[in-house]
């Protein structure tokens, strides 16, 4: 039975619907009394129809409304109002009813979400997490203490709304006291109409404790479970008890305990680890025997050293950032932070907060309202963000060593601002920058790129030279790890692995170790000549760990201690996902970086998922007909990106190759073929060949030499030649062709002098797009192929990552800003291409490196497919002060 809007329920006003299920149905109401707005549930005629139950109901319920606590929804009335006439129709063959009477409750009205809402969206922030485990536990608390149980607490049945959370929907609720009242109903639940009636089983069985699934009786210490189950899935956005049927979801409660939350949770408190499992605890003996030690216990983590929820965070982090400029303080407790950015404001997520040299601060890569990216200033011991004005479209900012200025990537080019004047300088071009460099006491930078060899400027400006020179046959790129007090760089290799320290001159170098290939030196000699000793911090998997270096010797020694857990892997060129100063470390991660694929229509409506795996994938490219779809997907296990395979009509995703590194795919005509770049054991860097079938063989098709290697191929439309980007020594980059039928050298399409890359044949096979610095910052042309005489440009504000529409009237590339632009083309009877328009701004990172083809178009012209971020919710920084403490001396 549905009421309409205007039914009048004793003195209440029904205005609309706002929520219905198989326990009931929910309506916003006005009370004309008292003039305010409230909810009233309308109970099902099995509960209304029977005498007996409406006098329990009845009974029980102003028992609930009983209950005032500032986070349990409060129970104003109950009613009875007599049914419409229509509610009860009559039937000829059938004497006709006595009208059933409507019984009702008149809830508080509440704004918001429910906390399943929420969590639809991903794991909450540990502050969040904490916050609310206290106010339902001490809602728990208050309603125990009055002899209810819940047996029913999940998060559908908490809202979340400005002023914290609200329990409820008692629904089946019961008097506890005395022991031998019989179960009831006094508050039943009602479900969002989206829930199917099998998803609403299986919703409620998954926060069950085993003693109800079991038929026994019910008490305080079921609720508890079952706020154990929800904290969990708060911590970790994961159910703590999966299955793919009722059974086996049932035996999973009843025989297994769920993985630990600090295999989604960065770093949690272990004593939160703790509450949990005592929570979840098979024997109701076993758990918390009241939710007042519950919440007691929730209170104790909130306010430990062991993390700082929001309440507290600035004034730990002003008193601990204080302590990590002091240089002589003792160790102090371990303090760890969630930052988050004023609301409006969304953290770039590849991009790693950058550390002042005094600990105190944070530069981060943010991006407002209006979808303007810059750097700005955290404070740690205030909430607020100083934008910096200037640093528009910046990337990967690092500071200077007095902390009086910042260095960052924009618009093709490194540049450095005053962070007190605002005065911006251009430095040098950088068209592909790969992560953060270091700012030496000698007023020299140096820095990576996604390729290419490390190269080392003048802070003052001029011209970039080449720091450590590239073995292009084994390595494609450096990255800067750091840089030692007599100006010498310790540098990890793309290819053979580990660390290197070299020469001042770049001219030789010595290994180090073969046990880490990326890393970030903390080194204090450079603030104190006194000291000989540091740490290289470095990531294996999700965690970072942290080993000593030994100064003097150039050695690492003893053994590597872990110290953050879930940390990014961020395989985005050279870049680093953290960021360490004194006693201040600070990192992204590990979900913060991971993405979907979605598609997209040309308006910008994600028209819905594109398979149902999320994890770290670049590089995606469609097969002719659209029906299936080659990428790279980063393992963090083995560090490789694999070549899989996505394939819509069968809604499956296979993993093509094993134990070696593919990116870049590109498509035969045929739709048999796939091209990859990258790396292998046997072959090193090369571009090779491969059925697009599991497990078949790679064909090396052009190999590395001692002076350059390829990338980034594009096959023709007749398959007589590849087109590829080709880097020298020095990361300089050249368009070239490569004849697939008969013999013949390379040769050059688009030469010097420029960075050139992203190279896309045209559907007719005449012409190629790329995109280049030919003309300062990066730009989108066309060219004709083979022969690259004619030069038409297509983009007018910057752009990159050209593809062609599959009929060749369309050439689509991403602005600067992430905004995909469309450029209508004429290829007959000679090349025209009209002014491009924006399409729409992308869910893509605009900070990924640009040789990653991250979108591609369907060939019916009407669709993308392109990356998206993994969760919509804003990820935190977490900050960890005195690390050092973790570690074993």
């Amino acid at each position: 039975m549905s009421l309409a809007a205007g039914t009048q329920l004793g003195p209440y006003d029904v205005q609309a619907t706002i929520g219905a299920g198989g326990m009931g149905e929910v309506y916003r109401a006005r009370d004309t009394r008292l003039d305010r707005t409230v909810a009233i549930k309308v109970l099902p005629a099995s509960v209304a129809g029977d005498p007996d139950l409406r006098q329990r109901f009845e009974r029980e319920a102003r028992a609930v409304a009983a209950l005032n606590h500032p986070h349990i929804c409060a129970l104003y009335d109950v009613g009875e109002a007599p049914a419409p006439e229509s509610a009860n129709p009559p039937n000829p063959q059938s004497p006709v009813p006595s009208p059933i009477p409507i019984q009702y409750l008149v809830m508080e009205y509440l704004e918001g979400e429910t906390l399943a809402a929420r969590l639809a969206k991903g794991r909450m922030l540990l502050d969040q997490v904490l916050k609310h485990a206290i106010e339902i536990a001490d809602a728990l608390d208050a309603a125990h203490r009055h002899g209810i149980v819940h047996r029913d607490l999940k998060p559908a049945n908490v809202m979340i709304t400005k002023a914290g959370v609200k329990l409820l929907d008692f629904g089946l609720a019961k008097a506890s006291a005395p022991a031998a009242a019989p179960a009831g109903l006094s508050m039943l639940p009602t479900t969002p109409p989206n829930l199917t009636a099998q998803g609403t089983i299986l919703g409620t069985l998954q926060y069950m404790a085993p003693e109800q699934l079991e038929g026994t009786d019910a008490d305080a210490r079921t609720d508890i479970f079952a706020f154990g189950a929800v904290v969990y899935e708060m911590a970790t956005g994961k159910k703590a008890f999966e299955g793919k049927s009722q059974a086996s979801l049932v035996a999973a409660i009843l025989e297994h305990d769920p993985p630990p939350i600090a295999a989604s949770q960065p770093v949690p408190p272990p004593a939160l680890e703790r509450v949990i499992r005592k929570c979840l605890a098979k024997d109701p003996d076993d758990r918390w025997q009241s939710a007042r030690d519950l919440t007691d216990e929730l209170k104790w983590i909130a306010e430990s050293s062991g993390t700082a929820t929001s309440a507290t965070a600035m004034g730990l982090g002003a008193r601990m950032a204080r302590a990590s400029r002091d240089s002589t303080a003792e160790l102090k407790p371990v303090i760890r932070l969630q930052l988050t950015l004023p609301d409006g404001l969304t953290r770039v997520p590849s991009q790693a907060p950058a550390v002042s040299p005094d600990g105190s601060r944070l530069a981060l890569v943010a991006v407002d309202a209006a979808g303007t990216r810059q750097i700005y200033l955290r404070p740690l011991d205030s909430t607020v963000a100083q934008p910096l004005q200037g640093t528009a479209r910046a990337l990967n900012p690092f500071w200077s060593p007095d902390g009086r200025k910042l260095a960052f990537f924009a618009d093709g080019r490194l540049k450095t601002i005053d962070i007190v004047t605002a005065a911006v300088q251009d430095v040098a071009p950088v068209p592909n920058p790969g992560g953060q460099g270091v700012w030496g006491a000698d007023d020299t930078i140096v820095f990576p790129r996604t390729f290419g060899p490390l190269l080392r400027v003048s802070a003052r400006g001029g011209s970039p030279i080449v720091a450590t020179p590239l073995n292009p046959a084994r390595e494609v790129s450096h990255t800067l790890t750091g840089v030692l007090r007599d100006h010498r760089l310790v540098f990890g290799s793309s290819g053979t692995g580990g660390l290197s320290i070299a020469s001042p001159d770049g001219r030789t170098d010595s290994p180090l170790t073969d046990a880490i290939t990326r890393g970030s030196l903390f080194a204090p000699w450079l603030a104190d000549p006194d000291v000989t000793d540091g740490h290289v911090l470095f990531i294996r998997g999700t965690t970072l760990f942290a080993q000593r270096f030994n100064g003097a010797t150039d050695s690492l020694i003893g053994d590597a201690q872990a110290i953050a857990q879930g940390v990014s892997s961020l395989p985005i060129g050279a870049a680093e996902p953290f960021s360490v100063q004194g006693s201040t470390l600070a990192y992204i991660d590990a979900h913060g970086t991971s993405t979907r694929l979605v598609w997209v229509d040309r308006q910008g409506r994600v028209l819905g998922p594109a398979g149902s795996t999320t994890g770290f994938f670049r590089d995606l490219r469609l097969s002719p007909d659209g029906s299936l779809l080659a990428t790279s997907l980063f393992g963090t296990s083995d560090r490789l990106f694999q070549a899989v395979l996505f394939d819509f009509s069968r809604n499956t995703m296979s993993r093509l190759t094993y134990g070696v590194s593919l990116i870049q795919p590109s498509w035969a005509s045929t739709g048999s073929d796939l091209f990859f770049s990258g790396f292998t054991p046997k072959s090193g860097f090369a571009i090779q060949r491969m059925r697009a079938e599991e497990g078949a063989p790679l064909e090396l098709v052009i190999t590395a030499s001692a002076d350059a290697f390829p990338m980034a191929a594009d096959v023709s439309p007749d398959g007589a030649a590849l087109t590829y980007s080709r880097a020298d020594r020095e990361g300089k980059v050249d368009i070239y062709v490569h004849a697939m039928r008969g013999e013949g050298s390379d040769r050059p399409v688009v030469a010097r002098p420029a960075y050139k890359v992203a190279p896309r044949i045209s559907p007719d096979g005449r012409w190629v797009a790329y995109h280049s610095n030919e003309e300062g910052a990066l730009e989108v042309f066309v060219r004709s192929f083979p022969d690259g005489g004619q030069k038409r440009k297509i983009s007018t504000d910057g752009g990159s990552r050209p593809v062609w529409r599959r009929d060749g009237r369309e050439l689509f590339y991403l602005s600067p800003d992430g905004d995909l632009m469309a450029a209508p083309i004429v290829t007959t009877p000679a090349f025209t291409a009209s002014v491009p328009k924006k399409l729409f701004r992308t869910p893509l990172d605009p900070t990924t490196t640009v040789s990653a083809t991250v979108y591609d178009v369907h060939p019916d012209g009407k669709r993308f497919i392109m990356l998206a971020p993994a969760s919509d919710v804003p990820q935190p920084v977490n900050v960890i002060l005195n690390w050092q403490s973790l570690l074993r001396t």
